[in-house]
C-alpha cells in the first residue's frame, strides 16, 4: 500500500494483507465471489475497490477486514474497476461492454461509453 509497510496479494478468491516489516500476514479476506477480477487501492490506502463475478464493486475496508460498502452500475459482471486521483470518480467496465463513470458518493451513474464489441477485462486511468 501507499506507505510500503503493507502488501496485497490475490489468489482466485482470496486478497490477503500482508505487514511487509514483520514479515506475518494480517488477514485474509474471502468475498462474495468466486474469483476476483480487479483491485484498486484507494487513495487514503483504508479502502480497497474489489471487483468479481458479481454486478458490484465491493468497497473491502482494509482496517476491519470487511466490506463497508458496495457500488452498482452495471447489470452485467463487472471485470474493472478504478477511481480517479482524489476518489471521487469510478471508472469500471465488465460484461455489459459498457465504460461506466460514476459519483461513488452519490451511487450515481454520470454517462456510459457504448462502443466495446467485447466484454471489458481493464481499466486503466
Amino acid at each position: 500500500t501507499r506507505e510500503n509497510k503493507t502488501l496485497l496479494s490475490v489468489g482466485s478468491s482470496t486478497i490477503t494483507l500482508w505487514d511487509v516489516i514483520k514479515k506475518t500476514k494480517v488477514f485474509t479476506f474471502r468475498g462474495p465471489f468466486t474469483v476476483i477480477t480487479s483491485l484498486h487501492v484507494l487513495v487514503d490506502g483504508k479502502m480497497v475497490a474489489v471487483t468479481g463475478d458479481t454486478t458490484k464493486i465491493h468497497m473491502l475496508s482494509l482496517i476491519s477486514n470487511q466490506v463497508e460498502d458496495t457500488l452498482e452500475f452495471h447489470d452485467y459482471i463487472v471485470r474493472s474497476a478504478v477511481f480517479n486521483s482524489d476518489d471521487s470518480l469510478v471508472v469500471s467496465g465488465g460484461d455489459d461492454k459498457l465504460v461506466k463513470v460514476s459519483c461513488p458518493k452519490s451511487k450515481l451513474n454520470l454517462y456510459s461509453l457504448k462502443r466495446h464489441k467485447a466484454p471489458i477485462q481493464t481499466i486503466l486511468l
